[in-house]
């Protein structure tokens, strides 16, 4: 296994650069207009699917693949809001275009369901909700996105 160390922190967005003992592929980054993926289809997102615990054994260590489309990028131009089935582990997984450039990295996913039980501090309301939830999700599905840190965040100081 390889040694690494970190050679640039960024707490405000939430990631790391680390350098590694070994030479490792590097992913060239996506140097297109942030106006330019709004509405992509063709993104991909690639992760070693770590959240995935008892399944994970007949795919230990191998890269899996998800089709991911941009929902919007965000009014600072930081981030994308995209669609994609995600699994636990899965932040920091590469965003990548078809062509094979680095668009961004996952950081998390937003599941609505999530996000409107958090707000309910009483245990009963939680549980009407997640009945209400249920009878909701039978009825039009789960809105489920994800947000990840655009390329261009960080690849000046992967350049360096």
């Amino acid at each position: 296994m390889a040694d690494v160390v970190v050679v640039a922190r960024n707490a405000e967005l939430d990631f790391a650069i680390l350098k590694s003992s070994k030479p490792r592929s590097f992913i060239a980054p996506w140097n297109g207009s942030t106006d330019d993926l709004e509405s992509r289809c063709d993104l991909v997102l690639a992760s070693f699917r770590l959240g995935i615990n008892e399944y994970q054994e007949p795919y230990k260590g191998k890269l899996g693949f998800a089709p991911a489309a941009c929902i919007a990028i965000s009014s600072h131009r930081r981030h994308i809001m995209f669609s994609c089935s995600t699994y636990a582990g899965d932040f920091g997984a590469a965003l990548i275009v078809k062509d094979g450039c680095l668009v961004g990295i996952h950081q998390e996913t937003i599941n609505a369901l999530r996000e409107e039980m958090d707000r309910k501090k009483v245990i009963k309301d939680r549980l009407n909700d997640v009945e209400e939830s249920l009878d909701n999700i039978a009825r039009s599905g789960l809105a489920q996105g994800c947000s990840g840190l655009l390329v261009h965040e960080f690849k000046d100081v992967v350049s360096e």
